[in-house]
């Protein structure tokens, strides 16, 4: 009887919308290994909002609903933020946007991300001379390659990075306390706050919050948050 009505989408709810619990489970936001249910704020920043604007604002509203080049956008973005957990090696999104750093679990298996943990840098690009801004965050740890694509004005994570050149390294310093990030391109790079020189070849420079690295000269700036 209420076909036509369903297959519009006249009862259509998310389950986790934060004025219609009709569709609401109790168990959304725990860990799947307790049979739980992955919640969507999982998801990084900007993924959510596409989300919220799909499954909230825009579901009986389709002018709401975002364009399919702001979920491409989202979905390259998120690429530079996963990290692998320790105990369960499910990859999952760094939640550097809960604080403090303690509250930050794997959604997998529910185990709590330990030190040290994953730096934090926000990328910046120039808008207009001597003037930038923030364009994306990105998650850096021990042993992970840097692509040039991090570098460049403009880029995205492509799908694939198999032909994408390396133009660096992250290594974690014990005696330092930090994550380093060694330049192994031909492009030297500049310190421009927290320290000072340039970061040649071979060499590498702190992931200290507050650094602030320029990758030469028409390229972005990378901040490090934390």
């Amino acid at each position: 009887m209420h076909d036509d009505e369903l297959g519009y989408g006249q009862y259509a709810c998310f389950s986790e919308h934060p004025n219609d619990r009709r569709n609401w489970l109790p168990q959304i936001g725990t860990p799947l290994f307790r049979r739980g249910a992955l919640s969507y704020r999982a998801l990084p920043p900007r993924l959510q909002e596409v989300t919220e604007q799909a499954l909230i604002h825009g579901l009986h509203d389709p002018p709401k609903r975002p364009q399919a080049v702001e979920w491409e956008r989202a979905l390259a973005e998120a690429y530079d933020l996963l990290v692998g957990c320790p105990t369960c090696r499910q990859s999952f999104f760094y939640p550097y946007w809960l604080q403090p750093p303690p509250r930050r679990q794997c959604p997998f298996c529910g185990a709590g991300v330990r030190p040290p943990f994953p730096a934090v840098l926000e990328l910046l690009e120039s808008r207009a001379r001597g003037s930038y801004v923030p364009v994306r965050m990105i998650v850096l740890y021990h042993g992970l390659p840097v692509f040039a694509d991090i570098a460049e004005p403009g880029r995205l994570p492509p799908f694939t990075r198999r032909s994408t050149p390396l133009i660096g390294q992250v290594v974690w310093d014990p005696k330092a306390g930090a994550h380093r990030l060694v330049n192994n391109s031909d492009t030297p790079w500049q310190v421009i706050i927290g320290g000072s020189g340039i970061v040649g070849r071979g060499a590498s420079v702190a992931l200290r919050r507050g650094l602030l690295l320029s990758f030469g000269d028409g390229r972005r700036l990378a901040r490090v948050v934390e």
